[in-house]
């Protein structure tokens, strides 16, 4: 199975995290730095997709900032990785690495317990379905809390839950709605599933049901013409990179999200699709609306027992007539091209927000 690490791949990341954490460890203890180095995320649990992973490791450290500008110096070839983490990222060995730096106690206890409690709760069969159910829903571009998908340990609890993938798929496929899967290591209240937006579990669930039809899958990640073919009668809008993955991602689908509700409050007859997909260097945002066209006028009313307001809409409208219990006028719509006006105003709040547009392709389906 191509999604399988081989031993030899395993034994090549192992080594590459521990001889990082010492090189770590030793530089800030020469320059007088109390650091607790902690590699996390798949690599650290052995869950990790073949060929396709990041090495996440935090530096634990009262002096955080200093410890971060240090880091400029040990890996220069990195650079700012832009969220709500101290974050210097950098490729060595030809392995994508994200040094997180924070102080202790001021870090997501979760994401420090979850390697651990992982690696004894999961067995090795285990381990190995969650690597299918990771590759299966990278394919269908439905992975990682930063497209609105699902995340690694969420796919580690399920498994941990119910043994293999094919259980996780048909117990996602017939849920009536998104359920809430706690954290393990948590008492508190905190829900796995959380990341998973609105049409992403519909696509989850879409999926899976394909798959359990099937029980076949061939492993290829979700691409951009991948992207572009789910939404081939959608315009695509393309905008330049700014921030991280999951920022220019979640901003995005705020702005086409909003300019629907603003659309749909001017015109309640229209109705609007999008979804979003980011590549490293674009931000591409897929949108359609129906119908392709509205009348040029419509007709608007007030109930005549609002007098108040039936005075004020005379006034506004001195051609009003009354019809039945109504006092109506026909006045010109705010736009008769709903698509147009959606392209336009997602263009518009995306320029606000400092997003360069690259260009637009216009496809009607």
């Amino acid at each position: 199975m191509s999604y399988i690490p081989s031993p030899k791949e395993i034994e090549e990341v192992q080594n590459f995290i521990n001889k990082l954490k010492n090189k770590i460890a030793r530089f800030y203890q020469e320059n007088g730095i109390h650091v607790r180095i902690q590699d996390v995320g798949s690599t650290a649990k052995g869950t990790f997709v073949r060929g396709d992973f990041d090495v996440d490791i935090y530096v634990l450290t009262d002096q955080p900032d200093r410890a971060y500008e240090l880091a400029k110096i040990l890996f220069p070839q990195g650079s700012r990785k832009h969220g709500e983490l101290l974050i210097w990222h950098f490729v060595e060995n030809h392995f994508d690495v994200d040094l997180v730096f924070a102080q202790p106690g001021h870090v997501k206890e979760d994401t420090l317990k979850h390697p651990e409690f992982f690696k004894k709760a999961l067995t090795p069969e285990m381990k190995r379905e969650v690597v299918k159910a990771k590759a299966f829903f990278k394919t269908n571009g439905l992975y990682g809390a930063e497209i609105g998908g699902i995340t690694g340990v969420a796919l580690e609890e399920l498994t941990r839950r119910f043994g293999n993938f094919e259980k996780v798929c048909r117990y996602l496929a017939e849920c009536k709605e998104k359920p809430f899967l706690q954290d393990p290591v948590l008492k508190q209240p905190r829900d796995l599933l959380a990341s998973i937006t609105p049409k992403r579990w519909r696509q989850i669930q879409k999926a899976c049901r394909n798959y359990l039809a099937t029980r076949t899958f061939a492993y290829r990640p979700f691409s951009e013409e991948d992207f572009r073919c789910r939404y081939k009668n959608y315009i695509i809008l393309e905008f330049t990179r700014r921030k991280d993955k999951a920022i220019d991602f979640h901003t995005a689908q705020s702005v086409a999200n909003h300019s629907a509700r603003l659309l749909r409050n001017l015109e309640p007859e229209a109705s609007f699709e999008s979804d979003v997909y980011v590549t490293d260097k674009k931000v591409l945002i897929a949108l359609k609306a129906h119908p392709s066209k509205l009348s040029e006028t419509k007709k608007v009313c007030v109930h005549k027992k609002f007098k108040e307001a039936v005075e004020n809409f005379r006034r506004v409208h001195p051609q009003a007539f009354e019809e039945d219990d109504y006092v109506c006028a026909v006045v010109p719509r705010k736009f008769v091209d709903p698509l147009t006006a959606y392209v336009e105003e997602v263009k518009r709040r995306m320029r606000e927000r400092g997003y360069k547009e690259i260009w637009a392709k216009f496809l009607r389906g």
